[in-house]
């Protein structure tokens, strides 16, 4: 279950829930802690945070991300050697066809 969805519509929930069957992102990462969805925020993301720019990350990965070390967020992902946004994007063509 995706904690905090009571704000999003029902469109955006459906989509979360599917992103998440994905497991976390992070490469070679096999935690079977609940999944959480994060929304790209910084320098990688020219735009407002968008239910589209969105990415799995189990939930020490996303403890890490939001609090940890890396600041800001490009560093967590090169750090990982992952293109989050690219990846987010590959999702949100795959799935969104789906919600129409």
């Amino acid at each position: 279950m995706v904690h905090g969805m009571a704000k999003y519509t029902s469109k955006d929930k459906k989509y979360f829930l599917k992103i998440i069957e994905y497991g976390c992102c992070v490469p070679g990462c096999m935690s079977n802690t609940p999944m959480n969805v994060h929304h790209l925020r910084g320098s990688q993301v020219q735009h407002k945070r968008s239910n589209q720019l969105v990415v799995p990350l189990c939930f020490e990965h996303h403890s890490e991300l939001t609090w940890g070390k890396y600041k800001p967020e490009y560093r967590f992902w090169e750090h990982h050697n992952f293109d989050a946004v690219e990846y987010a994007n590959e999702l949100y063509q795959k799935h969104v066809p789906e919600q129409r």
